[in-house]
């Protein structure tokens, strides 16, 4: 009887066990919550999940439970599970923050009312939420006195945004919008900043954009604060100021056509001056020139030399060029009081200088036809002596690839003499596009790989000595200087 006895008071005290897992995620996305409390009813110990979310009651009576989660600024969460002998039973919790806790963006960069901000600027703000909370920003942006949003974007998940294409001297204000998942939403404060003055820039130049049209950039005598001052999808070649640099006029295209258009020095006011086209045998010449008293322009019209006003009134003929040439080049001269141009035959290689007065009476030729690649006169500051370049390779073939185009300079007193200003040009390029400085001490150029390789690049030159050739400016073409 006690054997028996002690036997089914063993079997009523045994009690059978399993164990209770799990792994509690943040909702939306998935990631683990560390730090999560976890009870259960009936109840057990208190547990903390590590950093993968996970927590295990490892000996835990069988039956039906309960299991909670509870975490600061999130939502309780609850599970029910049934746990049998011998067995691991495991369940998923899925967390939400409070509804009300989400808090604005702030500690903003520029910080607010800053001055002196590049036209080109990264945005950057603080989220002063928890970092587990999922949050994404709308972002706006306003020029001060337009009431259409400069910028706006949605659905950001990074604290940072790149403005470019920034006015000069212009207030922007900006606001952020942080949201959650739980369409809360909480506005920043608006924060705002002054862009920089617009820079003093003396020279004019083109490049290929990041959009890949050929711009207008303006830059510093030292090729320093670069400046894009044109955007649109028309490709844009031989900017030129005006002589007090209120204005820059350039060639831009329209379809298949090539027209003089006008802005004003800081790229606004876009105006077009022709209605006929500036147009050549090979028209990669400087097609047009300003009169020195900024109220006309003359521009080349296959054989005819146009004059028109600036504002596209009065289009006039100038002069007629010789049978079977076109004009290509232009330069107006104060000092001379003359007007120098290129012409060209159907065969490129085929190309003569003449001068003209600025009525286009007495078209004299000051330069005959030379073996190779022969463009691009201009005069110096005085208006004494012309600058153009030559192929002295001779090379001439139907494409009209130069091999060694250099720098020459002629007097107007003598053209037969001539000046050569290749001594430091590196071999295997050419010098082309070249102009006089606004003070007339230096030659601004472009120089490239003869095979069309590379990119051009601008380049300084003395005049007096053609030594001290002087990088400015990479990736960029057909500049001018005042």
């Amino acid at each position: 009887m006690y054997l028996f006895s002690s036997c089914k008071e063993d079997t009523i005290d045994f009690k059978e066990k399993g164990s209770i897992s799990g792994t509690v995620l943040q909702a939306g996305t998935g990631n683990p919550l560390e730090g999560v409390e976890i009870t259960t009813v009936p109840s057990s110990s208190v547990l903390f999940t590590d950093s993968l979310g996970f927590f295990i009651f490892p000996e835990v009576e069988t039956g039906n439970y309960s299991v909670r989660a509870n975490l600061n600024n999130y939502n309780t969460e609850i599970s029910s599970i049934s746990v049998f002998s011998d067995s691991e039973s495991s369940t998923t919790l899925t967390m939400s923050p409070v509804a009300g806790l989400l808090v604005s963006s702030a500690n903003p960069t520029p910080a607010d009312n800053q001055d002196k901000v590049n036209v080109e600027v990264q945005l950057n703000w603080q989220n002063m939420n928890d970092s587990t909370f999922v949050v994404s920003y709308d972002v706006e942006v306003l020029e001060s006195n337009s009431s259409t949003p400069f910028l706006q974007i949605s659905g950001l998940t990074d604290t940072l945004l790149v403005l470019e294409n920034l006015k000069f001297s212009t207030q922007y204000f900006w606001q952020v919008s942080t949201k959650n998942k739980e369409g809360e939403i909480q506005y920043s404060e608006v924060w705002k900043f002054k862009t920089i003055p617009f820079p003093i820039n003396q020279i004019l130049y083109t490049s290929i954009s990041s959009t890949g049209n050929q711009e207008v950039f303006s830059s510093d005598i030292n090729g320093d604060s670069p400046t894009r001052l044109t955007y649109s999808s028309q490709n844009k070649y031989n900017p030129q100021y005006n002589s007090n640099r209120t204005k820059i006029a350039y060639i831009g295209n329209d379809g298949l056509e090539n027209h003089i258009y006008t802005i004003n020095n800081e790229g606004d006011k876009l105006t077009k001056v022709t209605s006929v086209p500036v147009a050549s045998y090979h028209q990669n010449g400087r097609g047009y020139a300003w009169s020195p008293d900024n109220s006309k322009f003359v521009y080349c019209h296959y054989n005819k030399l146009y004059q028109i006003n600036a504002d596209g009134s009065n289009l006039t003929t100038l002069a007629t060029a010789p049978a079977d040439r076109h004009f290509r080049s232009v330069d107006w001269s104060e000092s001379a009081n003359k007007i120098v141009v290129e012409t060209v035959g159907v065969n490129i290689n085929d190309g003569e200088i003449y001068l003209m007065n600025t009525n286009g009476s007495s078209m004299t030729e000051l330069i005959a036809d030379q073996p190779g690649v022969l463009e691009n006169p201009s005069f110096s500051i005085d208006g004494l002596q012309i600058v153009f370049t030559l192929d002295v390779a001779g090379h001439e073939t139907l494409s009209g690839r130069k091999l060694n185009a250099q720098i020459v300079t002629v007097a107007l007193s003598d053209p037969t003499e001539w000046t050569y200003h290749a001594v430091l040009k590196p071999n295997g390029t050419n010098d082309l596009y070249p102009r006089y400085s606004s003070d007339g001490s230096l030659f601004i150029f472009v120089n490239q790989k003869n095979d069309g390789s590379g990119t051009s690049k601008i380049y300084t030159l003395d005049v007096a000595t053609g030594q001290d050739r002087v990088l400015l400016l990479d990736n960029a073409t057909m500049p001018d200087w005042l």
